[in-house]
């Protein structure tokens, strides 16, 4: 059925339920069924890929606006408060990490995580030129974006197949030192980027 042949049939059910002839199916009820069940109709691969983009967005947009008060919360109305002054001194004592690049954790980088974040956009990896790791690179990636999605990617996680594809080379990602400053988030990109 043609655009056409559609909107005549369309426009012959309205004047036809205008005269009492037909009555049109409720919107409503038709409306709330379609939103229902279409989330079933996405497959598996979709729906885990959209989950790991809602954790990054969750991990870089709301994560540090909850680190501004839920110590504060933990602190004055549970039991568990004493976490609180603990971690503090473990934030003063681990201040200068950043500066070192310590404590980088294979498993988080390889995650499959990663690979369902990457695999939603998609990113690739290209591989233009053949890199001797027994030398020093500075890889550049501008322009990076909003949350540098593209730079994270390929330098911080084997996603897109990094070490796959530069064996024996070891990735880091520079950023600012305020990324750092968010309690909870800062113990997460050491274990991504360095």
């Amino acid at each position: 059925m043609s655009f056409v042949q559609r909107r005549f049939s369309e426009m012959r059910l309205r004047l036809n339920s205008i005269s009492g002839k037909t009555k049109l199916p409720d919107k409503k009820v038709f409306s709330l069924v379609s939103t229902i069940l279409s989330p079933l109709l996405v497959p598996w691969q979709r729906r885990l890929e959209t989950l790991a983009v809602m954790g990054f967005i969750f991990m870089w947009v709301i994560l540090p606006i909850m680190d501004l008060w839920v110590p504060f919360h933990i602190l004055f109305n549970t039991r568990w408060w004493f976490l609180v002054p603990l971690y503090a001194i473990w934030f003063y004592y681990d201040f200068d990490t950043p500066r070192r690049a310590s404590r980088r954790w294979n498993w988080a980088r390889r995650h499959v995580f990663w690979k369902y974040f990457a695999s939603y956009f998609p990113l690739r990896l290209i591989k233009t030129a053949e890199l001797s790791p027994d030398r020093n690179y500075i890889i550049g990636s501008h322009p990076h974006g909003m949350f540098s999605i593209g730079g994270f990617m390929a330098m911080s996680t084997n996603a897109t197949g990094f070490e796959d594809k530069f064996p024996g080379i070891k990735s880091h990602i520079m950023t600012l030192n305020g990324q750092f400053y968010f309690p909870l988030r800062r113990e997460f990109e050491y274990a991504w980027w360095y």
